[in-house]
């Protein structure tokens, strides 16, 4: 086999890799049995908030109670209508840093599209204005 080839199937066998690590990554979230909070845009001035589907009254009540009964590890995964103000990301977290969980993932969600992002927190980058 020439060197081309060689080099070919190694990176089919690395993607393939890859691709299995990932599967049984999101496979193991699935069984710790990850909490999802919702966000949408309603017609009111409000976002309608859902914590595993069910409408909730009280955001930081509803998360607090998941601390008190999971613990503050619990994985939280928050999906935000991306009709929203981005400032709905720093409600939501916020809320959630209030109730003392500390394992959340934020999610920019187009419902319409049934696509989503991940947003994930960097260190702060100084801007520089020449």
């Amino acid at each position: 086999m020439n060197r081309t080839r060689r080099a070919g199937i190694r990176r089919v066998f690395a993607v393939a890799g890859l691709v299995w690590a990932v599967g049984t990554t999101s496979h193991a979230h699935a069984e710790t049995g990850a909490l999802v909070v919702t966000a949408r845009k309603t017609s009111g001035q409000r976002p309608k908030y859902t914590l595993n589907s069910k409408p909730m009254v009280d955001l930081l009540a509803a998360l607090y109670e998941v601390r008190k009964q999971r613990g503050a590890e619990q994985l939280v995964d928050v999906i935000i209508d991306q009709r929203l103000p981005c400032e709905e990301i720093f409600t939501v977290t916020g809320v959630a840093a209030k109730a003392e969980l500390l394992n959340t993932r934020v999610f920019i969600a187009s419902f319409e599209s049934g696509k989503m992002i991940e947003i994930k927190r960097m260190p702060p980058v100084p801007l520089v204005v020449r």
